[in-house]
C-alpha cells in the first residue's frame, strides 16, 4: 500500500500534476488531488503528508499526518 500525500491547490497544472505524481511514487508515495475548499474528511483521514489549506475542523482526522505545508 502506498503512502497518501493529499494535494489541494488552486495553481495546479497538468504538467505540475504529472512531475509531482512521478515524482511521490518513486518516494512510495499515491497523491491525492482535491480541488481548493473542497477538502473532506476521506481527504486527510490516512494521509502522512498535506500540502494546501487545511480546514482547521478537518485537522482532528488527519491522524496519520506527519507534514503539513499550508501557505
Amino acid at each position: 500500500m502506498n503512502r497518501k500525500i493529499t494535494a489541494a491547490v488552486a495553481f495546479d497544472t497538468p504538467e505540475r500534476r504529472a512531475r509531482v505524481d512521478e515524482a511521490a511514487k518513486k518516494l512510495g508515495f499515491e497523491v491525492r488531488w482535491v480541488k481548493d475548499r473542497q477538502v473532506a474528511e476521506e481527504d486527510v483521514r490516512d494521509c502522512e503528508i498535506f500540502f494546501g489549506m487545511l480546514p482547521p475542523a478537518l485537522l482532528r482526522e488527519a491522524r496519520s499526518l506527519k507534514w503539513l505545508q499550508c501557505s
